[in-house]
């Protein structure tokens, strides 16, 4: 290998390549510190809980995937939701995350999802959003953690007939713990989704005190209440719905592989022609 340098370009030259490369006399490195907003200017902090971490991490499959960035919607508006939808399951999906909370004004923002379960994964409390374009901000009292949002006009709104899964109230508060990796698509196919609670028991609950002693005290009432058809129907659907989404995630996790030993495969030929040239 050759090396030559002029004030206005280096030259690298390797067998039959020669690179000529042009030397920037005014350029600089840009300051990384400006580069991160401030978190004392974020619009609304996401106070994520220890175990809502863990519950992010843990079921942050069971949200539909979207076709390019794996679109999440982050909607804190008094309540910490997770939203999204597929073209295959247009209905949405919500993840409630009950133990957690904002501070600073409602938002709502579009964001990769990989990055948000990264952050939750690696025990980020704290999520600072400056406003619905800037870089997201993972922070505590040695580490940051920065991200890019997507496009604002990506991010859904809410919707009444949406899917909903809440995590379970703690009792703890303690910093979020790292939590285990993400199931593989494989195990996603046989995640299921709750059924509704049946018509019976809603009529139930809007009956007078005195029906409802009656009806612990007959023995009819400790009869197990069935689900109606309908409801059976509703919960076939959103399983099938569900397992067409984990489908969809494995064939797009083969392609990718298989993309990733074309190019290993590229890159160790070119390095086996430089080898055989030096």
């Amino acid at each position: 290998m050759r090396v030559g340098k002029t004030d206005e370009r280096v030259v690298f030259q390797i067998g039959p390549w020669t690179y000529w490369l042009g030397v920037s006399t005014e350029g600089r490195f840009p300051d990384i510190d400006r580069s991160i907003p401030s978190t004392h200017s974020s619009k609304a902090t996401l106070k994520l809980a220890s175990a809502d971490a863990k519950f992010l991490v843990d079921n942050l499959h069971r949200l539909p995937n979207g076709e390019t960035h794996r679109e999440l919607t982050v909607d804190l508006n008094g309540k910490v939701i997770l939203r999204a939808a597929s073209p295959s399951t247009p209905r949405p999906a919500e993840m409630f995350l009950r133990n957690s909370s904002k501070q600073g004004e409602d938002i709502r923002i579009c964001t990769d999802r990989k990055f948000l379960a990264r952050a939750a994964a690696m025990g980020f409390s704290d999520i600072h959003f400056p406003d619905i374009a800037s870089p997201a901000i993972a922070s505590d009292a040695s580490r940051t953690f920065v991200w890019m949002l997507l496009d604002p006009k990506e991010a859904l709104k809410s919707s009444e007939d949406s899917l909903r899964i809440e995590s379970p109230f703690s009792t703890r508060n303690d910093a979020p713990s790292v939590a285990r990796r993400r199931e593989s698509p494989l195990k996603q196919i046989s995640s299921t989704v709750d059924l509704p609670p049946p018509q019976s028991a809603i009529a139930e609950h809007s009956q007078p005190a005195t029906k409802q002693r009656a009806a612990r005290l007959s023995p009819a009432s400790a009869t197990k209440q069935t689900p109606s058809a309908t409801d059976c129907a509703i919960s076939i659907r959103s399983q099938l719905r569900t397992t067409l989404a984990a489908v969809n995630e494995l064939i797009r996790t083969i392609k990718t592989e298989k993309r990733s030993r074309k190019s290993l495969k590229r890159a160790m030929e070119s390095i086996k022609q430089l080898q055989d040239v030096a």
